[in-house]
């Protein structure tokens, strides 16, 4: 069947106590997938992610029990793809919100067609 190949890549925020990550993409990128595992307890800590434009990318992600990892359960279609150059935003809500934060990806317009 024909289809592209695309790279995948991993863009990662390690979070201890809280605070928010700003992260540049260098290449064009569509999201698939988004998880959060959590590296200590945090009542009602979370974690989200978002365009430089404050655009939510994903629900909040869970990051409030030690040693559990909480996935994305809803990405906005109208802000899964990031250009070369722009930013992605991971925020907590939590004081002590700690854990590390996956956004999986891959490279768009780079693939290599099986066709």
């Amino acid at each position: 069947m024909p289809g592209t190949l695309f790279d995948p890549m991993m863009v990662q925020a390690v979070f201890t106590g809280g605070g928010n990550q700003t992260h540049t993409v260098v290449r064009n990128i569509e999201v698939y997938d988004a998880s959060v595992f959590a590296t200590a307890a945090q009542g009602g800590g979370t974690l989200q992610i978002s365009t430089a434009a404050g655009n939510l990318m994903t629900n909040p992600l869970v990051c409030a029990v030690d040693g559990v990892v909480s996935r994305a359960v809803s990405l906005d279609d109208a802000t899964k793809l990031a250009a070369a150059g722009s930013t992605l935003t991971f925020t907590s809500a939590g004081a002590a919100t700690s854990g590390v934060a996956t956004v999986h990806c891959f490279v768009t317009g780079s693939g290599t067609s099986l066709a």
